[in-house]
């Protein structure tokens, strides 16, 4: 019996070191920067608020380092990491300007607002909801963009008492404001020079993407940059090969001339779809490509703007749009733009305004999704990057880095999982990859892999996505079927292993029918075996040419069997199958280690 154990555990190995669902976001007490951006991705994506411009995430690291402040949960105080008192929180329960967002509230996330006492925002979520009320309410709804008129904004609303406070905030965020998740990206702006918009706005409208540009390092190893205009027709002034640094982007950029005409929106995103974004212009398969479209207008043929920018999304291609002005029709934006539209769209009066987006534009470019096709990918260590798998009948997802180890994070509800919000995490090391098994998807999978640790891996690791069951025993295996995250069985791994067969007439007795659940050698054959599962359902395994099974270790070894093949002859007339009669079996006990 411990033999049989022992075979089931060294072949099961499914989720051994990896942990299961978590959502930090509402659990007391919770901190750090994942446990933030967890709880203002889901107050983004719910689209019930109007954008905050980042504001509240400068908040959150301004006031309570995330939360990480000692301070952040003092006894007594009960505001959590956005540290709402009790009369802002008072204010956000009865206030009437506010009160429209209680049952979208109530819809998204289950929360009554009605019934949340000030103490339930020791909760991340809770104190997020409140500190984004309380921020409409004082603004009225108009949030700054800027990250200068932000700080004026919060000197001179909610730190009255400290003169330095505009200075603090500039000074304490600009690190913040800095960082970008992933460094692989192909960004390309698609930029309206149509006969309705003046020259002077057609050189903001440059400026603004030569500045978005330089907050980022443009090289050939990282962010690639292409840029297009639209009026009559379409001109496509430099691919993502052409230009190799940052200042030479931002020199060609600033150099192009206006055009004037129609507005082609449609002919430039099919070029987009087309020509552009392909390796032969220049854009990779394994980074993540954006498309960031500039209009003042609408697009003189909707149906085929639609219609290209579609297969723009469905080729994984990431699409802003900046709407600016009175022509712009938002219906039409939202068409164009990736989902949620509350966080690829924006609306501005003017195209003075569009200086204020620099920040915003790049925090969502860096954290723009890879996604991941069949096929095989190399991505540096050091850093977190995201990505997202399409559903399949069938998909196995291989991951191993060339030293040292990567988190994987895995969910289907949020696209930047974490340790704070996750369906699971586990590890993948050179010597034991990380395999997702996805069976009969209707939901996309988002993955961040992350080596950003000291210690961590510091060279790169690769990706192998493909259309068959990977399992294996000594992988970190994770399975999820119909969407929902699972325990491997040891016949799924079995099944990625080796040919696995379940014939009506085995040709002897069912052994499995009297026997435990595990491994047994085939009666007939040294170079196969059969696997007893718990109902007692019998299956044959054919080990790979050149190897035979060895019960001693219960698995397939290279090689030729020691002995020959057992003498007994085989009877000419198979037996029946015999079927299994009802059974009572311990529960066997899987090894499920943590990390």
């Amino acid at each position: 019996m411990a033999a049989m154990r022992v075979a089931i555990i060294a072949l099961t190995l499914t989720l051994t070191l990896v942990q299961g669902q978590i959502d930090l976001t509402r659990d007391k007490g919770a901190a750090g920067a994942d446990v933030v951006e967890a709880t203002l991705q889901q107050l983004r994506e719910s689209c019930i608020f109007p954008s905050d411009y980042i504001f509240l995430r400068r908040v959150a690291y301004v006031l309570t380092k995330d939360g990480t402040d000692p301070s952040t949960y003092r006894a007594g105080f009960d505001g959590g990491i956005w540290q709402i008192n009790q009369t802002e929180f008072a204010l956000s329960k009865t206030s009437g300007d506010i009160s429209k967002y209680w049952g979208p509230i109530k819809s998204a996330f289950g929360i009554d607002w009605a019934t949340v006492q000030w103490s339930d925002l020791r909760r991340p979520l809770y104190s997020g909801i409140a500190a984004m009320l309380t921020l409409l309410r004082v603004s009225g709804g108009n949030v700054p963009r800027a990250l200068e008129r932000q700080a004026a904004f919060w000197q001179n609303n909610f730190n009255t008492g400290n003169p330095r406070a505009a200075f603090e905030f500039l000074s304490e965020t600009q690190n913040l404001d800095s960082t970008c998740t992933t460094n692989i990206l192909d960004m390309a702006f698609i930029v309206d020079s149509s006969t309705s918009l003046s020259p002077e706005d057609f050189e903001r409208a440059k400026q603004f993407a030569a500045d978005v540009t330089g907050q980022f390092q443009v090289d050939p190893n990282n962010v690639r940059v292409a840029f297009v205009t639209y009026s009559s027709g379409y001109t496509a002034y430099f691919d993502f090969q052409r230009y190799t640094t940052t200042s030479d982007v931002q020199s060609a950029i600033l150099a192009v001339r206006k055009t004037e005409g129609g507005t082609d929106t449609h002919l430039a995103l099919k070029y987009a779809s087309n020509i552009l974004f392909t390796s032969q212009a220049g854009s990779r398969p394994s980074a993540a490509r954006v498309a960031i479209i500039i209009t003042d207008g609408r697009s003189d043929n909707k149906i085929d703007a639609l219609k290209n920018s579609q297969e723009l999304k469905d080729r994984g291609i990431t699409v802003f749009v900046i709407g600016v002005g009175s022509l712009v029709e938002r219906q039409e934006l939202d068409n164009l733009a990736s989902t949620p539209t509350c966080t690829h769209v924006q609306e501005l009066q003017q195209y003075s305004e569009l200086d204020s987006l620099k920040t915003e534009i790049k925090d969502l470019s860096c954290k723009a999704l890879v996604t991941l096709d069949n096929g095989v990918f190399t991505y540096p260590c050091g850093q977190r990057t995201n990505f997202q798998v399409n559903p399949a009948a069938v998909r196995s997802i291989v991951i191993r880095p060339t030293s040292g180890s990567v988190r994987v994070y895995g969910s289907h509800s949020t696209p930047q999982p974490s340790d704070a919000f996750r369906d699971f995490v586990t590890v993948a090391t050179p010597t034991k990859a990380a395999v997702i098994y996805v069976t009969d998807a209707t939901r996309p999978l988002y993955l961040s892999i992350q080596s950003n640790n000291p210690g961590e891996c510091n060279t790169d690791y690769q990706i192998d996505v493909v259309a068959f069951n990977a399992l294996n025993k000594g992988s970190m295996n994770v399975c999820i079927k119909k969407d929902l995250t699972t325990i491997c069985t040891t016949l799924d791994v079995l099944r990625g292993m080796y040919a696995v067969t379940q014939p009506s007439n085995l040709g002897f007795p069912n052994m499995c029918s009297t026997n435990m659940p595990g491994l047994y050698p085939h009666p007939y054959s040294p170079y196969r075996f059969v696997y007893c599962d718990t109902d007692g359902q019998a299956y044959l395994v054919d080990c790979p040419t050149g190897s035979y099974y060895n019960d001693q270790v219960k698995d397939c070894v290279r090689g030729v069997p020691p002995t020959p093949p057992p003498s007994t002859q085989r009877p000419r007339t198979a037996p029946p199958a015999t079927v299994a009669p009802p059974r009572t079996f311990p529960t066997v006990q899987y090894n499920t280690g943590t990390p």
